[in-house]
């Protein structure tokens, strides 16, 4: 399965209106895809229950992107720091 850069482009597409679309769908169809194996789910899923336990609710989409970028070390970008808030993660802010 390779799913985590259509759940990304999920991410970034949603708040995009139609005359948005087009200039971004030839970059994003340029990015490389990485697969969300079994080990890389049971991830996403420990990231969701430890910070459940905090007090801390994560959603399922930003849980499987961050347990992909420490299964691949990669570093993500993002405007939002706070939607990644596992300390496995390596990221930095983009600013807005």
């Amino acid at each position: 399965m390779r799913h985590t850069a259509g759940v990304a482009a999920a991410e970034f597409f949603t708040p995009l209106g139609p005359n948005e679309r087009l200039p971004w769908i030839s970059f994003i169809e340029r990015l490389e895809l990485w697969e969300i194996s079994r080990p890389i789910a049971i991830q996403a899923g420990a990231f969701r229950c430890h910070h459940a336990g905090l007090g801390v609710t994560l959603s399922t989409t930003n849980s499987l992107i961050a347990a992909v970028a420490v299964g691949i070390v990669a570093t993500l970008v993002t405007r939002d720091i706070t939607d990644i808030p596992m300390k496995e993660v390596s990221s930095i802010r983009l600013d807005p």
